[in-house]
């Protein structure tokens, strides 16, 4: 199974597999592995997997 994540916009909780398929087809930098971000399928909105300290965005893997 996925890493499952919870959108630090809109709360939705997806599978980082499936927003891949669905939200980032054709980008170069998740074809090649190099990504790290993810897009919400909800909202459409992209945030950094991972996030250091001070970061203004509470989210979460779940």
């Amino acid at each position: 199974m996925s890493d499952m994540i919870t959108c630090p916009y809109c709360g939705f909780r997806f599978s980082l597999m499936y927003s891949r398929v669905v939200e980032c087809s054709g980008c170069r930098e998740v074809a090649f592995g190099r990504c790290g971000y993810a897009r919400c399928p909800k909202c459409h909105r992209e945030f950094p997997l991972s996030m250091g300290k001070g970061s203004p965005l509470p989210w979460k893997f779940g």
